[in-house]
């Protein structure tokens, strides 16, 4: 069975609200905090708080403004000490039925982490009711790839191309990935396949809103 533990953080659902376009996502680094900051297109859902949230609850905080503007920090080195994996143990072989590929994995000392997507956060009127939660999804203009943030203790590269068939179904596998420590922003494809490369600081992106 093929063995990609990142796939389950690149699972995209688009919900309601198609925006239009939006300037990029910025990312800043001041007195060793990095921050994430943009604009929301089409936001109508008025002054709200922001977290970056995982399993073990929020990492980070922020605020979004009624104009849709927004600023969040990223979760700091220590933060992520308990949180990061090794690059090597991530990816590892990925199998078919006729074959099995390595990954090409240069900077195996590496260890990664995949940040969560934004949770819109607004406390309901009655306190024992759980606060509202959504996501907000960054997209590149065609609408098939998903701008993620990942950070990295080292400089790592991660070059595969496979197509094959895998337990009857075609698979398609193709990374070319090369992060430097810290924040670094990277496009994750969508659909049947997995698709994973750099994307260039001039990255134009829309945005896409979704309340569950």
């Amino acid at each position: 069975m093929p063995k990609i533990r990142a796939a389950s953080f690149l699972t995209l659902v688009l919900l309601s609200g198609v925006a239009a376009a939006a300037p990029p996502l910025a990312l800043t680094t001041q007195n060793g905090v990095t921050t994430l900051s943009g604009k929301v297109a089409g936001w109508s859902l008025g002054a709200r708080g922001l977290a970056f949230l995982d399993s073990r609850g929020p990492l980070t905080r922020g605020k979004i403004d009624a104009g849709g503007m927004f600023q969040i920090a990223l979760p700091s080195a220590a933060q992520l000490t308990t949180l990061t994996q090794n690059v090597g143990d991530m990816y590892g072989v990925v199998g078919c039925d006729e074959q099995s590929s390595d990954f090409d994995i240069v900077g195996r000392d590496a260890a990664l982490y995949w940040l969560p997507h934004i949770s819109v956060m607004k406390p309901r009127a009655n306190p024992k009711l759980p606060d509202e939660r959504g996501q907000i999804y960054n997209l590149t203009a065609d609408g098939k790839d998903d701008l993620r943030l990942l950070y990295s203790t080292d400089y790592t590269t991660i070059r595969v191309d496979i197509s094959c068939t895998s337990f009857g179904s075609d698979r398609d596998v193709a990374y070319n990935l090369s992060v430097a420590p810290g924040w670094n922003m990277v496009l994750s494809g969508v659909g049947n396949g997995t698709d994973i490369r750099d994307a260039p600081t001039s990255l134009e992106t829309r945005w896409l809103y979704g309340v569950r």
